[in-house]
């Protein structure tokens, strides 16, 4: 190969650098979120409580091993996505270096998709050039909100998953590159098909970008060699079960229930039916009414509303604006430009690649969720957002690479309003992130509220809270101390139904439990009301602060029904005598 001349030299200079402050950005903006406002982004999500719990608990204790493992796989998140006790290790993992806080957790997610992004342009460089992998990095980078959002959550399967379909295609690809010329490949298609086994063991989100890359890559190894292309075959599928083996572990050797367990809700059997009687005109039509409150290809708004409570908690309906449709149209040109340059590499991997995110879209709104249907959970997406990204970056690096002058004018047009669609994206990000205060995060003890069962806790409350939660596990388990937690749980309730985002800027707090103490509650004794009374009331004062009307029109708010009225009245009162409530 002769070594590359001046201009190549000075553009592999010109790259690096700039690949590298874009990775930077990427990295930063999610350290910042995680670090300096970690209760923005997500109150303590129900994976996240999970994960937490196997740190503090430990495994369920059962008769041997394998009952032990098939309780804890047996969990409602566990049995149909591996990608719960896969973060789960993972954290116990990191928690022997970074400690087991809710911050390391986190660092999973974030980790997978910068190593998406690495992957990425990676791929595309060897296959595009640098203005497309730069012009892919840009995009991450300045993804929308939503991305940052869920690339910094610690789900557990949904959005850890983004990191296979970028690995698994250049595994592919360095499989179809060795066996086209005549090199022993069988290594690297059997990593392909352990891969992509996998990933479908950690989300069944992945089992489209699995079948497309598949046979895109396939499909390109026929055209040179169909008997090659029959043994790679072999090789992916063989492979892709040993990948596949965790759940095959678990159907055979635990007998985990996986079919016995609706994944809509086996307490719902009529929610199962309705779904797989969903027709095909149905879901196309379905699809189409959806999409445009969908993370698909692209959703630049930045969300100012209200914080949402909608039943499909991670629904953010909202109607697409000018710049959302702008930034649609420039991604959906620079994806039909990755079509035809499929066509002219007589590639099919690159076409199932522009082909995955809408592939990807349908299965998803196949098996949506009735409660959420047409308008799907984004998160659902965020696992090939990545490669929507990567195919408009092909298409409009491939154009301005191309002999054709028209295309490399059009190319040029795309590349740079690509590049300004990120930096306008990417500097909404600004509000969200701000530099770590050690002084809050020293109080903010996310194990803690875990291990009390409560969260929602806002940073700047949590050295409020914490005199509250100071007892240690032999004290907390006394009845008088053990009921005023549960107080406390009331009003920091440890699953949310809401999302922190996007919460006014005009508000410190999420939306108050109201209605406390109007229902009967049969296992608190008498002796124990005052107590979570009390428990309650102290965690209404750490959450109203400064603003008295609010506490107020909170205390107002709970409603006690007979069992707790005396106890509420005679607390407020000692503590407040001058409220009053209409």
């Amino acid at each position: 190969m002769s070594p590359p001349g001046p201009r190549s030299a000075a553009r592999l200079r010109w790259y690096r650098p700039a690949a590298a402050l874009l990775l930077s950005l990427f990295l930063i903006d999610r350290l910042l979120l995680i670090f300096g406002q970690p209760d923005l982004l997500h109150d303590l999500d129900p994976g996240e409580l999970k994960h937490m719990g196997v740190y503090l608990e430990g495994f369920p204790g059962g008769e041997d091993w394998k009952d032990r493992l098939r309780i804890w796989l047996s969990g409602p998140e566990n049995i149909h996505h591996g990608g719960f006790p896969t973060v789960s290790l993972l954290f116990l993992l990191l928690s022997k270096v970074f400690g087991g806080s809710l911050e390391t957790l986190r660092l999973i997610p974030m980790s997978a998709a910068l190593g998406a992004c690495i992957l990425l342009a990676g791929w595309l460089r060897r296959r595009s050039g640098d203005i497309s992998a730069l012009l892919a990095l840009a995009l991450l980078t300045g993804a929308p909100l939503l991305f940052l959002k869920w690339t910094a959550i610690a789900r557990g399967g949904h959005t850890e998953a983004v990191i296979f379909p970028p690995l698994m295609l250049v595994l592919l690809t360095a499989a179809l590159e060795r066996s086209k010329e005549g090199l022993r490949a069988w290594p690297m298609w059997t990593a392909a098909g352990i891969c992509g086994g996998f990933a479908v063991y950690v989300s069944y989100l992945c089992i489209p970008f699995v079948i497309v890359l598949s046979l895109g890559a396939l499909a390109e190894l026929a055209l040179s060699n169909w008997r090659r292309g029959l043994l790679a075959t072999l090789l992916l599928v063989l492979s892709g079960l040993a990948g596949f083996g965790p759940w095959l572990f678990g159907y055979f050797v635990l007998e985990m229930p996986y079919f016995a367990a609706s994944i809509h809700a086996s307490s719902n059997p009529d929610e199962s039916i309705e779904v797989m009687r969903r027709g095909l005109v149905g879901m196309f039509r379905g699809a189409s009414a959806g999409l445009p409150h969908n993370l698909w290809p692209w959703t630049y708004q930045e969300v100012t509303s209200p914080v949402y409570r909608t039943n499909p908690s991670d629904l953010l309906p909202y109607t697409p604006n000018t710049m959302d449709w702008i930034g649609r149209a420039l991604i959906t040109a620079s994806m039909s430009l990755a079509f035809i340059a499929s066509w002219v590499k007589r590639s099919p991997l690159i076409a199932a690649l522009t082909m995955l995110p809408g592939v990807h879209y349908l299965f998803v709104m196949r098996l949506a969720n009735p409660g959420a249907w047409p308008d799907i959970p984004h998160r659902y997406l965020v696992i090939v957002f990545p490669m929507a990204m990567g195919a408009a970056a092909l298409g409009a690096g491939w154009a301005v690479r191309s002999e054709w002058r028209p295309a490399r004018i059009a190319g040029s047009g795309l590349a740079a309003a690509l590049m300004i669609l990120a930096l306008i994206s990417g500097s909404s990000h600004l509000r969200w992130v701000q530099m770590p205060q050690p002084d809050l995060l020293s109080h903010w003890n996310t194990a803690k509220y875990r291990f009390h069962n409560f969260g929602q806790v806002r940073l700047e409350e949590a050295p409020k809270i914490t005199p509250l939660i100071s007892f240690n596990e032999q004290d907390s388990v006394h009845p008088m101390v053990h009921a005023k937690l549960r107080g406390l749980a009331l009003v920091y309730p440890a699953i949310s139904e809401y999302y922190l985002l996007w919460r006014p800027s005009h508000k410190r707090v999420a939306p108050y439990p109201d209605y406390l103490f109007s229902q009967h509650d049969p296992l608190t004794p008498p002796e124990e009301l005052p107590a979570v009374a009390l428990g309650a009331f102290e965690a209404t004062l750490a959450r109203a602060g400064d603003d008295h009307e609010l506490r107020d029109a909170w205390l107002c708010s709970w409603d006690p029904g007979p069992q707790y009225e005396a106890v509420i009245q005679e607390l407020f009162a000692e503590r407040i005598p001058q409220l009053r409530c209409n």
